[in-house]
């Protein structure tokens, strides 16, 4: 009888350790699940980061080069395509600004380009109006003047630094 009574119990205590082994395994697949959707969320995140970096450059360089065709040229038709890219770089900066909210360091550098690049579209208008005003001798060495602030520069800076810090979170996130 004490057989039958210990033997019953051993096999209680048996399916209780492996229900609980089970259900162990079934919490860690789970965790690794969480982990795994958390940093793929986190490594897409960074590669829109990276993404509006590469298009906010684009812009301005494409608002740069259209600025220069209207000073070389005068005519107002380079001025479309260089409004169109000034107003896209104030959503672009916007984009970027939510995308990074959760670093506080990456957060100062967006503020940090939003300001170089303001600085930047209020050098290539000065150089417009110029342009309009006094003709093209005095444009070229608004021009020339505006080089020298080393405005572009700068964004290019920032925008590197931002560029690796993402690249450092997309590697952290993707190990």
């Amino acid at each position: 009888m004490l057989r039958r009574i210990f033997a019953g119990k051993c096999l209680i205590v048996v399916l209780v350790a492996g229900f609980i082994a089970v259900e162990s395994i079934v919490a860690a697949c789970f965790l690794s699940l969480v982990h795994f959707k958390t940093s793929n969320n986190w490594a897409t995140n960074s590669e829109q980061v990276l993404l509006e970096l590469e298009r906010m450059l684009s812009t301005v360089t494409g608002a740069e080069t259209s600025q220069r065709g209207y000073i070389i040229t005068g005519s107002d038709e380079c001025l479309a395509p260089y409004r169109e890219a000034v107003v896209t770089l104030e959503d672009q900066i916007r984009r970027i600004g939510g995308l990074t909210r959760d670093n506080s360091i990456q957060q100062d550098r967006v503020a940090y380009l939003a300001t170089q690049v303001d600085q930047r579209s209020d050098e290539m208008e000065q150089a417009i109006a110029t342009r309009r005003t006094k003709g093209l001798p005095v444009a070229k060495s608004v021009v020339t003047q505006n080089r020298q602030n080393r405005t572009m520069d700068t964004i290019h800076d920032i925008t590197g630094q931002m560029r690796d810090e993402e690249t450092r979170v997309l590697a952290r996130n993707r190990a």
